[in-house]
């Protein structure tokens, strides 16, 4: 991943990059896990400028983004000390921010929730016998990762009534690019019938009846992934405090 320096990722988000580079970047993003999160963990930086409505904050949030970037060079003592002091600078101007938004802010809507909740399901490569499945498994995950769910969207589109783990790429691929009634709907019938995506289903599902502004539907699914033992169950408890 240390190829890739925070301004290389914000060009990808942006859809600035060169196509070379693009291809390049999106064939390491496959392969790097690492990669992948620093991507979604930049992506819900996106989200939450977009859900802030106060310019002044906007503008905080993208001067933070920019202060902390660094250039790509063999680190020195006299940069480890000059990027210590900025990260430093950079926490309390992050703290104040933070309490900013989910303190005194009147923009902690259900939306919001969602977005900071938010994370794609991690995928696991496809064990199915059929060929034709399998193919366009990978060609949707390959997508998946490098967090171009419009163009995943055919693949899993395809094979999802044959492979579940598929519906639910499917359903948040939907989410990803704003379709939510239809991931509302693949959510619901992957929970009636999956055992092993269950839980996975009724935690987007619930996400997306949050962006909706359902939330008596979103707490009655909360509640049902709070009382039980998976790993949805702490995170659902939080929003429910929070609603």
């Amino acid at each position: 991943m240390d190829f890739y320096n925070q301004k290389v990722i914000e060009q990808y988000l942006l859809g600035k990059l060169e196509p070379k580079q693009r291809i390049l970047f999106e064939k390491e993003l496959d392969k790097d896990a690492q990669l992948q999160q620093h991507l979604l963990e930049q992506k819900k930086w996106f989200r939450v400028a977009e859900n802030v409505g106060d310019v002044y904050w906007k503008n905080k949030i993208k001067a933070l983004s920019q202060k902390v970037q660094v250039e790509e060079e063999p680190p020195t003592q006299s940069r480890i000390v000059i990027l210590k002091r900025i990260l430093a600078v950079a926490a309390v101007i992050l703290f104040c921010i933070i309490g900013y938004l989910y303190l005194f802010s009147e923009k902690k809507t259900p939306q919001l929730l969602a977005d900071q909740y938010f994370e794609p399901y991690t995928l696991e490569l496809s064990r199915g016998d059929d060929k034709s499945i399998g193919n366009s498994f990978k060609q949707g995950r390959v997508y998946y990762n490098a967090q171009k769910f419009e163009n995943a969207l055919p693949f899993f589109e395809a094979i999802k009534t044959k492979d579940k783990q598929a519906q639910l790429a499917y359903g948040i691929s939907l989410f990803e690019t704003g379709q939510f009634e239809s991931a509302l709907k693949e959510f619901s019938d992957l929970s009636k019938k999956s055992t092993k995506y269950k839980n996975s289903a009724l935690w987007y599902q619930a996400l997306v009846y949050l962006k909706l502004s359902a939330i008596d539907q979103a707490k009655s699914l909360l509640q049902i992934l709070s009382d039980g033992n998976s790993a949805y169950a702490p995170k659902a408890k939080k929003i429910l405090t929070q609603l």
